[in-house]
Protein backbone atom coordinates (compact mmCIF):
# COMPACT_ATOMS: atom_id res chain seq x y z
CA UNK A 1 0.00 0.00 0.00
CA UNK A 2 1.50 3.32 -1.06
CA UNK A 3 1.99 6.06 1.49
CA UNK A 4 1.80 9.82 1.01
CA UNK A 5 4.12 12.23 2.87
CA UNK A 6 2.28 14.79 5.00
CA UNK A 7 3.16 17.35 7.65
CA UNK A 8 1.43 17.47 11.01
CA UNK A 9 -0.56 20.75 11.15
CA UNK A 10 0.34 21.12 14.84
CA UNK A 11 4.09 20.37 15.04
CA UNK A 12 5.08 20.18 11.31
CA UNK A 13 6.51 16.70 11.82
CA UNK A 14 6.99 14.63 8.65
CA UNK A 15 4.49 11.78 8.47
CA UNK A 16 3.69 8.95 6.05
CA UNK A 17 -0.05 8.38 5.66
CA UNK A 18 -1.55 5.41 3.74
CA UNK A 19 -3.82 6.30 0.85
CA UNK A 20 -6.67 4.35 2.50
CA UNK A 21 -6.75 6.96 5.29
CA UNK A 22 -7.98 9.69 2.91
CA UNK A 23 -10.70 11.77 4.56
CA UNK A 24 -10.36 10.01 7.91
CA UNK A 25 -9.09 11.29 11.26
CA UNK A 26 -5.49 10.53 12.21
CA UNK A 27 -3.15 11.14 15.12
CA UNK A 28 0.42 12.45 14.95
CA UNK A 29 2.93 9.95 16.33
CA UNK A 30 5.12 12.78 17.65
CA UNK A 31 2.81 15.30 19.34
CA UNK A 32 -0.29 13.04 19.57
CA UNK A 33 -2.52 15.77 18.12
CA UNK A 34 -5.44 14.72 15.93
CA UNK A 35 -6.18 16.00 12.43
CA UNK A 36 -8.19 15.09 9.33
CA UNK A 37 -6.30 13.52 6.43
CA UNK A 38 -7.02 15.27 3.09
CA UNK A 39 -9.38 13.51 0.70
CA UNK A 40 -8.21 11.28 -2.17
CA UNK A 41 -8.03 14.11 -4.73
CA UNK A 42 -5.90 16.30 -2.46
CA UNK A 43 -3.64 13.35 -1.65
CA UNK A 44 -3.10 12.82 -5.38
CA UNK A 45 -2.14 16.49 -5.78
CA UNK A 46 0.30 16.13 -2.88
CA UNK A 47 1.90 13.06 -4.49
CA UNK A 48 2.26 14.87 -7.82
CA UNK A 49 3.82 17.90 -6.13
CA UNK A 50 6.21 15.65 -4.20
CA UNK A 51 7.35 13.96 -7.44
CA UNK A 52 7.92 17.35 -9.05
CA UNK A 53 9.89 18.61 -6.03
CA UNK A 54 12.07 15.49 -6.02
CA UNK A 55 12.83 15.99 -9.70
CA UNK A 56 13.58 19.66 -9.07
CA UNK A 57 16.03 18.75 -6.30
CA UNK A 58 17.70 16.16 -8.53
CA UNK A 59 18.15 18.72 -11.31
CA UNK A 60 19.67 21.23 -8.86
CA UNK A 61 22.04 18.50 -7.62
CA UNK A 62 23.05 17.57 -11.17
CA UNK A 63 23.70 21.23 -12.08
CA UNK A 64 25.77 21.76 -8.93
CA UNK A 65 27.79 18.57 -9.52
CA UNK A 66 28.47 19.62 -13.11
CA UNK A 67 29.64 23.08 -12.00
CA UNK A 68 31.87 21.63 -9.28
CA UNK A 69 33.51 19.23 -11.78
CA UNK A 70 34.14 22.09 -14.18
CA UNK A 71 35.62 24.24 -11.41
CA UNK A 72 37.90 21.43 -10.23
CA UNK A 73 39.24 20.92 -13.76
CA UNK A 74 39.80 24.66 -14.13
CA UNK A 75 41.48 24.90 -10.73
CA UNK A 76 43.86 22.05 -11.59
CA UNK A 77 44.75 23.69 -14.89
CA UNK A 78 45.42 27.25 -13.75
CA UNK A 79 45.98 27.22 -9.99
CA UNK A 80 49.57 27.86 -8.79
CA UNK A 81 51.21 25.30 -6.50
CA UNK A 82 49.86 25.68 -2.93
CA UNK A 83 52.02 27.31 -0.30
CA UNK A 84 52.83 25.24 2.79
CA UNK A 85 50.50 26.28 5.57
CA UNK A 86 48.64 24.56 8.43
CA UNK A 87 45.48 22.84 7.32
CA UNK A 88 42.53 24.91 8.62
CA UNK A 89 39.46 23.43 10.17
CA UNK A 90 36.59 23.37 7.69
CA UNK A 91 32.88 23.19 8.32
CA UNK A 92 30.76 20.45 6.77
CA UNK A 93 27.65 21.17 4.72
CA UNK A 94 25.30 20.23 7.57
CA UNK A 95 27.26 21.41 10.63
CA UNK A 96 25.86 24.33 12.59
CA UNK A 97 28.30 27.23 13.14
CA UNK A 98 29.47 27.82 16.71
CA UNK A 99 28.94 31.12 18.47
CA UNK A 100 32.67 31.86 18.85
CA UNK A 101 33.63 31.05 15.25
CA UNK A 102 34.02 34.68 14.19
CA UNK A 103 35.87 35.75 17.30
CA UNK A 104 38.30 32.83 17.03
CA UNK A 105 39.64 33.74 13.60
CA UNK A 106 43.37 34.29 13.12
CA UNK A 107 44.76 37.76 12.75
CA UNK A 108 44.32 39.33 9.33
CA UNK A 109 46.98 38.45 6.85
CA UNK A 110 49.26 41.36 5.89
CA UNK A 111 48.35 43.08 2.71
CA UNK A 112 50.71 42.09 -0.06
CA UNK A 113 51.49 44.63 -2.67
CA UNK A 114 51.75 43.28 -6.21
CA UNK A 115 55.33 42.74 -7.22
CA UNK A 116 56.72 45.50 -9.38
CA UNK A 117 57.38 44.48 -12.95
CA UNK A 118 61.09 44.46 -13.79
CA UNK A 119 62.26 47.30 -15.92
CA UNK A 120 63.04 46.33 -19.51
CA UNK A 121 66.71 45.71 -20.22
CA UNK A 122 68.42 48.16 -22.60
CA UNK A 123 71.46 47.56 -24.74
CA UNK A 124 74.56 49.55 -24.07
CA UNK A 125 74.34 51.14 -27.49
CA UNK A 126 71.10 53.01 -28.08
CA UNK A 127 69.18 52.01 -31.17
CA UNK A 128 69.06 54.44 -34.01
CA UNK A 129 65.92 56.53 -34.04
CA UNK A 130 63.64 55.97 -37.04
CA UNK A 131 63.30 58.85 -39.46
CA UNK A 132 60.44 61.23 -38.63
CA UNK A 133 57.25 60.64 -40.62
CA UNK A 134 56.46 62.88 -43.50
CA UNK A 135 54.10 65.74 -42.82
CA UNK A 136 50.58 65.22 -44.15
CA UNK A 137 48.75 67.91 -45.98
CA UNK A 138 45.83 67.80 -43.50
CA UNK A 139 46.83 67.58 -39.83
CA UNK A 140 45.25 64.66 -37.94
CA UNK A 141 43.98 64.96 -34.36
CA UNK A 142 46.35 63.75 -31.63
CA UNK A 143 46.16 60.10 -30.59
CA UNK A 144 43.88 59.25 -27.67
CA UNK A 145 42.00 62.50 -28.20
CA UNK A 146 39.12 62.00 -30.66
CA UNK A 147 37.37 65.00 -32.17
CA UNK A 148 34.38 66.35 -30.22
CA UNK A 149 31.87 65.00 -32.74
CA UNK A 150 33.20 61.44 -32.43
CA UNK A 151 33.18 61.58 -28.62
CA UNK A 152 29.59 62.76 -28.51
CA UNK A 153 28.21 60.04 -30.79
CA UNK A 154 27.92 56.65 -29.06
CA UNK A 155 28.55 53.63 -31.31
CA UNK A 156 25.49 51.51 -32.03
CA UNK A 157 27.38 48.19 -31.84
CA UNK A 158 29.09 48.97 -28.55
CA UNK A 159 30.52 46.03 -26.61
CA UNK A 160 31.71 45.69 -23.03
CA UNK A 161 35.36 46.24 -22.20
CA UNK A 162 37.15 42.91 -21.74
CA UNK A 163 40.14 43.97 -19.63
CA UNK A 164 39.54 44.00 -15.84
CA UNK A 165 42.97 45.56 -15.23
CA UNK A 166 41.98 48.84 -16.89
CA UNK A 167 42.42 51.29 -15.33
CA UNK A 168 45.28 49.79 -13.28
CA UNK A 169 45.08 52.22 -10.35
CA UNK A 170 41.54 51.51 -9.11
CA UNK A 171 38.94 48.70 -9.05
CA UNK A 172 37.10 48.07 -12.29
CA UNK A 173 34.24 45.71 -13.17
CA UNK A 174 33.96 43.95 -16.52
CA UNK A 175 30.60 42.57 -17.65
CA UNK A 176 31.10 39.02 -18.88
CA UNK A 177 27.48 38.06 -19.57
CA UNK A 178 23.95 39.40 -19.14
CA UNK A 179 20.92 37.12 -18.98
CA UNK A 180 17.55 37.13 -17.21
CA UNK A 181 19.08 35.04 -14.42
CA UNK A 182 21.62 37.75 -13.60
CA UNK A 183 24.75 39.67 -14.57
CA UNK A 184 28.18 38.01 -14.53
CA UNK A 185 31.04 40.36 -13.52
CA UNK A 186 34.81 39.88 -13.49
CA UNK A 187 37.47 41.87 -11.63
CA UNK A 188 41.06 41.50 -10.44
CA UNK A 189 41.35 39.47 -7.25
CA UNK A 190 43.80 41.96 -5.72
CA UNK A 191 40.96 44.45 -5.23
CA UNK A 192 39.41 42.08 -2.69
CA UNK A 193 41.79 43.70 -0.18
CA UNK A 194 40.66 47.22 -1.08
CA UNK A 195 38.65 48.53 1.89
CA UNK A 196 36.21 50.55 -0.17
CA UNK A 197 35.68 47.70 -2.64
CA UNK A 198 34.97 45.23 0.17
CA UNK A 199 31.87 47.20 1.19
CA UNK A 200 30.86 48.48 -2.26
CA UNK A 201 27.91 46.17 -3.03
CA UNK A 202 24.54 47.95 -2.52
CA UNK A 203 22.73 47.22 0.74
CA UNK A 204 19.96 45.35 -1.07
CA UNK A 205 19.25 41.65 -1.47
CA UNK A 206 21.40 40.50 -4.39
CA UNK A 207 18.70 37.99 -5.35
CA UNK A 208 15.50 40.03 -5.06
CA UNK A 209 16.51 43.68 -4.61
CA UNK A 210 14.65 43.92 -1.27
CA UNK A 211 15.96 46.27 1.43
CA UNK A 212 14.33 44.73 4.54
CA UNK A 213 15.41 41.87 6.82
CA UNK A 214 18.86 41.64 5.27
CA UNK A 215 21.81 39.49 6.26
CA UNK A 216 25.38 40.54 5.42
CA UNK A 217 27.68 37.75 4.17
CA UNK A 218 31.08 37.42 2.50
CA UNK A 219 31.28 36.13 -1.05
CA UNK A 220 33.02 32.73 -1.30
CA UNK A 221 34.77 31.52 -4.46
CA UNK A 222 33.70 27.88 -4.32
CA UNK A 223 36.54 26.49 -6.46
CA UNK A 224 39.15 28.24 -4.32
CA UNK A 225 38.31 26.51 -1.05
CA UNK A 226 40.78 24.01 0.40
CA UNK A 227 38.03 21.40 0.68
CA UNK A 228 36.17 21.21 -2.64
CA UNK A 229 33.35 19.23 -1.03
CA UNK A 230 32.41 22.14 1.25
CA UNK A 231 29.49 24.25 0.11
CA UNK A 232 30.10 27.98 -0.17
CA UNK A 233 27.04 28.57 2.01
CA UNK A 234 28.64 26.56 4.85
CA UNK A 235 31.60 28.98 4.90
CA UNK A 236 29.35 32.03 4.70
CA UNK A 237 27.43 30.90 7.78
CA UNK A 238 30.52 31.43 9.97
CA UNK A 239 30.59 35.15 9.31
CA UNK A 240 27.09 36.36 8.40
CA UNK A 241 25.46 39.05 10.49
CA UNK A 242 21.96 40.51 10.60
CA UNK A 243 21.70 44.06 9.28
CA UNK A 244 20.19 46.24 11.99
CA UNK A 245 20.37 49.83 13.15
CA UNK A 246 23.81 49.23 14.72
CA UNK A 247 25.23 47.24 11.82
CA UNK A 248 28.59 48.46 10.48
CA UNK A 249 30.02 46.92 7.29
CA UNK A 250 33.53 48.06 8.15
CA UNK A 251 33.31 46.51 11.63
CA UNK A 252 32.22 43.20 10.10
CA UNK A 253 35.13 43.33 7.64
CA UNK A 254 37.53 43.90 10.55
CA UNK A 255 36.02 40.98 12.45
CA UNK A 256 36.26 38.59 9.51
CA UNK A 257 39.77 39.66 8.44
CA UNK A 258 40.10 36.61 6.17
CA UNK A 259 37.97 33.61 5.19
CA UNK A 260 39.23 30.44 6.83
CA UNK A 261 39.54 27.55 4.39
CA UNK A 262 39.82 29.74 1.25
CA UNK A 263 43.02 30.12 -0.74
CA UNK A 264 44.80 33.45 -1.14
CA UNK A 265 44.04 36.01 -2.47
CA UNK A 266 40.39 34.90 -2.57
CA UNK A 267 40.23 34.73 1.24
CA UNK A 268 39.67 38.49 1.59
CA UNK A 269 36.00 39.29 2.37
CA UNK A 270 33.67 41.06 -0.06
CA UNK A 271 30.28 41.66 1.55
CA UNK A 272 26.94 41.09 -0.12
CA UNK A 273 23.40 41.06 1.24
CA UNK A 274 20.58 38.48 1.16
CA UNK A 275 16.94 38.78 2.15
CA UNK A 276 14.89 36.54 4.41
CA UNK A 277 13.75 34.35 1.51
CA UNK A 278 17.33 33.43 0.55
CA UNK A 279 18.68 31.87 3.71
CA UNK A 280 20.25 28.93 1.86
CA UNK A 281 21.25 30.71 -1.36
CA UNK A 282 24.89 31.66 -1.97
CA UNK A 283 26.06 33.81 -4.86
CA UNK A 284 27.70 31.99 -7.75
CA UNK A 285 31.37 32.96 -7.53
CA UNK A 286 34.62 31.40 -8.74
CA UNK A 287 38.27 32.26 -9.08
CA UNK A 288 39.98 32.11 -12.44
CA UNK A 289 42.98 33.56 -14.26
CA UNK A 290 43.46 35.84 -17.25
CA UNK A 291 45.63 34.90 -20.20
CA UNK A 292 48.60 36.72 -18.60
CA UNK A 293 48.18 34.82 -15.31
CA UNK A 294 46.41 37.61 -13.39
CA UNK A 295 44.11 36.23 -10.69
CA UNK A 296 40.47 37.15 -11.42
CA UNK A 297 37.14 36.74 -9.66
CA UNK A 298 33.90 36.06 -11.52
CA UNK A 299 30.67 36.69 -9.61
CA UNK A 300 27.03 36.62 -10.74
CA UNK A 301 24.53 39.10 -9.28
CA UNK A 302 21.03 37.68 -9.86
CA UNK A 303 19.08 40.96 -9.57
CA UNK A 304 19.71 43.22 -12.57
CA UNK A 305 19.10 46.54 -10.80
CA UNK A 306 21.46 45.60 -7.95
CA UNK A 307 24.09 44.65 -10.53
CA UNK A 308 23.66 47.98 -12.33
CA UNK A 309 23.93 49.93 -9.07
CA UNK A 310 27.19 48.12 -8.20
CA UNK A 311 28.63 48.80 -11.68
CA UNK A 312 27.82 52.50 -11.32
CA UNK A 313 29.50 52.64 -7.90
CA UNK A 314 32.73 51.01 -9.07
CA UNK A 315 33.14 52.17 -12.68
CA UNK A 316 31.28 55.47 -12.35
CA UNK A 317 27.92 56.45 -13.79
CA UNK A 318 29.61 57.94 -16.85
CA UNK A 319 31.15 54.63 -17.89
CA UNK A 320 29.54 53.53 -21.20
CA UNK A 321 29.14 50.04 -19.74
CA UNK A 322 26.44 51.39 -17.39
CA UNK A 323 24.22 52.59 -20.24
CA UNK A 324 24.77 49.35 -22.13
CA UNK A 325 23.95 47.22 -19.10
CA UNK A 326 20.73 49.16 -18.51
CA UNK A 327 19.77 48.59 -22.14
CA UNK A 328 20.64 44.89 -21.94
CA UNK A 329 18.61 44.41 -18.75
CA UNK A 330 15.58 45.97 -20.43
CA UNK A 331 16.19 44.17 -23.72
CA UNK A 332 16.49 40.71 -22.17
CA UNK A 333 13.12 40.95 -20.47
CA UNK A 334 14.67 41.21 -17.02
CA UNK A 335 11.76 43.35 -15.87
CA UNK A 336 9.31 40.67 -17.03
CA UNK A 337 11.46 38.03 -15.32
CA UNK A 338 11.57 39.97 -12.05
CA UNK A 339 7.79 40.39 -12.22
CA UNK A 340 7.50 36.61 -11.73
CA UNK A 341 7.33 35.79 -7.98
CA UNK A 342 10.73 34.97 -6.56
CA UNK A 343 9.84 31.44 -5.43
CA UNK A 344 8.60 30.60 -8.92
CA UNK A 345 11.79 31.98 -10.51
CA UNK A 346 13.89 29.70 -8.34
CA UNK A 347 11.88 26.69 -9.51
CA UNK A 348 12.02 27.72 -13.16
CA UNK A 349 15.81 28.01 -13.06
CA UNK A 350 16.04 24.23 -12.50
CA UNK A 351 14.57 23.35 -15.91
CA UNK A 352 14.50 26.59 -17.92
CA UNK A 353 18.06 27.46 -18.96
CA UNK A 354 18.24 30.64 -21.04
CA UNK A 355 20.67 30.95 -23.91
CA UNK A 356 23.04 33.90 -24.16
CA UNK A 357 21.05 36.99 -25.15
CA UNK A 358 17.68 35.21 -24.96
CA UNK A 359 14.75 37.38 -23.87
CA UNK A 360 12.19 36.08 -21.38
CA UNK A 361 8.57 36.89 -22.26
CA UNK A 362 6.08 34.89 -20.16
CA UNK A 363 5.53 31.89 -17.90
CA UNK A 364 2.20 30.04 -17.69
CA UNK A 365 1.54 27.39 -15.04
CA UNK A 366 0.32 23.98 -16.16
CA UNK A 367 -3.37 23.55 -15.32
CA UNK A 368 -2.73 20.18 -13.64
CA UNK A 369 -0.63 21.88 -10.96
CA UNK A 370 -1.93 23.89 -8.05
CA UNK A 371 -0.97 27.48 -7.34
CA UNK A 372 1.38 26.26 -4.60
CA UNK A 373 3.27 24.20 -7.21
CA UNK A 374 3.71 27.06 -9.70
CA UNK A 375 7.14 26.95 -11.33
CA UNK A 376 7.49 23.17 -11.16
CA UNK A 377 6.05 22.87 -14.66
CA UNK A 378 4.28 24.73 -17.44
CA UNK A 379 5.03 26.86 -20.50
CA UNK A 380 7.84 29.43 -20.89
CA UNK A 381 8.02 31.63 -23.99
CA UNK A 382 11.11 33.60 -25.00
CA UNK A 383 11.93 35.50 -28.16
CA UNK A 384 13.62 32.34 -29.49
CA UNK A 385 11.89 29.28 -28.04
CA UNK A 386 8.81 27.76 -26.52
CA UNK A 387 9.76 25.56 -23.56
CA UNK A 388 7.48 23.04 -21.86
CA UNK A 389 8.12 21.00 -18.71
CA UNK A 390 5.88 18.73 -16.67
CA UNK A 391 7.12 16.14 -14.20
CA UNK A 392 9.82 14.29 -16.17
CA UNK A 393 8.93 15.50 -19.65
CA UNK A 394 10.73 18.48 -21.17
CA UNK A 395 10.37 20.06 -24.59
CA UNK A 396 12.05 22.97 -26.37
CA UNK A 397 10.82 24.24 -29.75
CA UNK A 398 12.64 26.90 -31.76
CA UNK A 399 10.37 29.67 -33.02
CA UNK A 400 12.37 29.70 -36.26
CA UNK A 401 11.14 26.28 -37.40
CA UNK A 402 7.83 25.52 -39.08
CA UNK A 403 5.53 24.61 -36.20
CA UNK A 404 1.82 24.83 -35.49
CA UNK A 405 0.50 25.18 -31.95
CA UNK A 406 -3.03 23.78 -31.66
CA UNK A 407 -5.04 25.16 -28.73
CA UNK A 408 -8.22 23.21 -27.99
CA UNK A 409 -10.47 24.61 -25.28
CA UNK A 410 -13.36 23.42 -23.14
CA UNK A 411 -15.22 25.18 -20.34
CA UNK A 412 -12.21 25.47 -18.04
CA UNK A 413 -8.86 24.62 -19.62
CA UNK A 414 -7.00 24.69 -22.94
CA UNK A 415 -5.02 21.68 -24.16
CA UNK A 416 -1.89 22.45 -26.18
CA UNK A 417 -0.46 20.28 -28.97
CA UNK A 418 2.57 21.06 -31.12
CA UNK A 419 2.67 19.89 -34.73
CA UNK A 420 6.06 19.85 -36.45
CA UNK A 421 7.14 17.83 -39.52
CA UNK A 422 3.98 15.78 -39.32
CA UNK A 423 4.47 14.81 -35.67
CA UNK A 424 2.05 15.74 -32.90
CA UNK A 425 3.40 16.36 -29.38
CA UNK A 426 1.36 17.22 -26.31
CA UNK A 427 2.49 20.40 -24.56
CA UNK A 428 0.36 20.35 -21.43
CA UNK A 429 -2.63 22.41 -20.39
CA UNK A 430 -3.17 26.01 -19.34
CA UNK A 431 -6.10 27.90 -17.88
CA UNK A 432 -8.52 29.10 -20.55
CA UNK A 433 -8.13 32.66 -19.30
CA UNK A 434 -4.41 32.57 -20.25
CA UNK A 435 -4.91 31.87 -23.97
CA UNK A 436 -4.73 35.52 -25.01
CA UNK A 437 -1.50 36.04 -23.04
CA UNK A 438 0.06 33.02 -24.79
CA UNK A 439 -1.06 34.19 -28.24
CA UNK A 440 0.30 37.70 -27.60
CA UNK A 441 3.68 36.30 -26.47
CA UNK A 442 3.91 34.25 -29.69
CA UNK A 443 2.67 37.03 -31.99
CA UNK A 444 6.21 37.87 -33.18
CA UNK A 445 7.27 34.24 -33.74
CA UNK A 446 8.48 34.17 -37.36
CA UNK A 447 7.46 30.61 -38.27
CA UNK A 448 5.12 29.40 -35.52
CA UNK A 449 1.40 29.43 -36.22
CA UNK A 450 -1.28 29.28 -33.51
CA UNK A 451 -4.75 27.82 -34.08
CA UNK A 452 -7.46 28.13 -31.43
CA UNK A 453 -10.66 26.10 -31.42
CA UNK A 454 -13.03 24.11 -29.28
CA UNK A 455 -12.35 20.52 -28.34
Amino acid sequence: MSRVPLQCPACNASLLVPESAAGRRARCSKCQSRFVVPDAEELLDIQIAQMAREELGQRWHENETENETENEVLAAAVAPPPRPRPKPKTVGAHEAPTGDTVMGLPAPAPTRKPAAKPAPKHDATPAAKPPPPKQQATPTPPANRPPPSAAAAAPTNQTYRDDPSHPPDRPYLVVRNVEPHGVLFAFEARWLRHRGFQTSLPKRCAHSGETKQLTARPVVAKNRTHDTTTRARAIEMHYEQDVGSKFSPCALIDTIARLEGVKEPFDAPLLYYAGAGHTNDALACRGTRAADGTALVEIQIPHGEVALSWLQRINGVCDPACDKLQADIDGLGSNAWLAVPEKIRQRLEAWCHFERGEKFLIYLRDADMTTADAGLGGIVVTDRRLLYHKYRQSLSISLNQETTLHVRTDDRIARLTLESHGRMTKAGKIARSKINALVDALSDAPRLRVTVGKK
